[in-house]
């Protein structure tokens, strides 16, 4: 499978972290550990939670306590219907291998992410 280098991506690699105005990001500045864990409320309480925790692989559909845990912002979910992907990116190429065949239409409204168009395109 061939797919083109995502041109935002290369950019972003690129200049992201040097720019002056980044009019490019997709999402608000990013929260530093201490941020996040003072918003929680429960600094030392997840702290704890974390110096407990194994860096293992674990498990592939993600860990049971957190699509338990995502499952129940939805009245009618369960578990068993929540797989847990390492950002969008991923998310989207699944959709994209579940959902398109070789010789299947696709319609993108551009400008979108590339990856909506190339992946698709590879196939």
């Amino acid at each position: 499978m061939k797919i083109r280098e995502f041109a935002v991506e290369q950019w972003m690699n690129e200049y992201e972290e040097t720019c002056r105005y980044n009019l490019a990001e997709t999402c608000v500045r990013s929260l530093t550990t201490g941020e996040l864990l003072d918003l929680s409320g429960r600094r030392e309480e997840v702290l704890a939670e974390l110096a407990a925790t194994p860096l293992t692989y674990g498990p592939i559909p993600g860990s049971p306590r957190l699509r338990a845990l995502v499952a129940g912002l939805y009245t009618t979910q369960r578990p068993d219907n929540v797989l847990i992907t390492h950002g969008a990116i991923g998310a989207n190429a699944l959709v994209h291998t579940t959902l398109v065949e070789p010789g299947d239409h696709i319609v993108a409204v551009v400008p979108t992410y590339q990856q909506h168009y190339s992946i698709p395109d590879s196939y």
